[in-house]
């Protein structure tokens, strides 16, 4: 194994392109609630609610306990609003992650912009939802990569799900044989963009 593991997709070290299926991007129009009586129309926010849960569910392989957006949100083109996405981290919770009926739970707050008047936002997360199963098997197809290391396997201690903010930092085991190595794995951007840096 060589000192520094950049994720082939990108051949620099920028780090890995392979978890891009983020959740930022645009949702499709949601509907919003007629004016009536003088008061302003506002979303549906059960409606932005469910479509935030299924952008997170199909970006990443985790379970959505409960969305948190803002009730009564006016409709305005370029209007700005967060919403709270609560998330089963699975086993062996770490820092950030919050115990819910004996269970590991993590909090993503994704930003929410309205791109027009007619319900339609574009949703960006403000932290890297990272699953560790996906860290490990992009962690092992480096190594195969980069230095024909076919039988490596990797470990990433902690939760299965995790919330980093950019530049955080954790830890991996790279096992080959008898060779065992650490990887540090450093957060590049909110979308999940990793960099590896093997010890």
């Amino acid at each position: 194994m060589g000192a520094d593991a950049p994720n082939p997709g990108s051949r620099s070290r920028a780090g890995s392109t392979t978890r891009r299926r983020v959740v930022a991007g645009l949702l499709a129009w949601v509907a919003a609630g007629s004016a009536a009586c003088g008061r302003p129309a506002v979303l549906d926010s059960e409606a932005v609610e469910a479509r935030i849960r299924a952008r997170v569910e199909d970006a990443h392989p985790v379970e959505v306990e409960a969305v948190d957006c803002p009730d009564e949100i006016p409709v305005e083109d370029g209007g700005r609003f967060r919403c709270t996405v609560t998330i089963d981290a699975g086993s062996d919770g770490g820092a950030g992650s919050g115990s819910d009926a004996g269970h590991e739970v993590v909090e993503l707050v994704v930003e929410v912009r309205q791109v027009d008047g007619d319900g339609r936002l574009d949703v960006t997360p403000t932290a890297a939802l990272l699953v560790a199963a996906e860290v490990e098997t992009d962690i092992v197809d480096v190594l195969a990569d980069r230095f024909e290391r076919e039988d490596a396997t990797v470990d990433c201690p902690g939760p299965e799900v995790r919330v980093e903010p950019p530049d955080a930092t954790f830890e991996c085991e790279a096992r080959d044989g008898d060779d065992v190595r650490t990887v540090v794995v450093r957060v590049r951007d909110e979308r999940g963009g990793l960099t590896y840096s093997l010890g």
